[in-house]
């Protein structure tokens, strides 16, 4: 419900829903940690989802409407809840895009993504901390990202990655 768009094309913006999780995390003490993941229907370039919520996993059909997006939602945070909080949270992009089900492109493509929302989030303040790639399991993707990051001059400030607590199996039964 975050995004949609009228007859014209033109974005139409809801903060309602996202609005009353951060209210009531806030109050209780808890800040957000932010992750811009699932495409929303009108910017998807696809139909592939994920969960009975069909939450969508392409990339953007426009990366200037997701950058204008994440510039918007990064500054109704701001006025909403003030620089200083606001500087105080990270902002993820994307969770597990090295996991197929979850993000339908490759790692260039999420590099591409990352390095628009990067942007978008230090256009509206230089301070606010941006990371990713909340990776489940491709440790490759880190080193790769930062290597990316570092040559391109795209903001990083943290790395994200999952850690379950599973081990695998290989079909022999015996453990990775």
């Amino acid at each position: 419900g975050v995004y949609r768009e009228d007859a014209f094309g033109a974005p139409v913006y809801s903060w309602q829903y996202v609005d009353q999780v951060y209210d009531f995390l806030l109050g209780i003490g808890i800040r957000p940690f932010v992750v811009f993941d699932f495409m929303p229907s009108a910017l998807a370039s696809g139909e592939t989802t994920v969960y009975w919520e069909k939450a969508n996993v392409t990339l953007p059909n426009s990366y200037e409407k997701w950058q204008n997006l994440i510039i918007a939602a990064t500054e109704h945070f701001t006025l909403r809840y003030g620089r200083e909080e606001v500087k105080k949270w990270y902002f993820e992009v994307w969770n597990e895009p090295d996991n197929a089900p979850f993000f339908s492109g490759t790692f260039e493509d999420y590099c591409k993504l990352y390095d628009v929302t990067a942007r978008a989030v230090k256009a509206v303040c230089e301070d606010y901390r941006v990371g990713g790639p909340a990776i489940s399991g491709n440790v490759e993707w880190v080193s790769v990202l930062i290597q990316y990051c570092s040559q391109n001059t795209v903001p990083l400030d943290f790395i994200s990655a999952h850690s379950y607590s599973t081990k695998g199996f290989c079909e022999d039964g015996t453990h990775l």
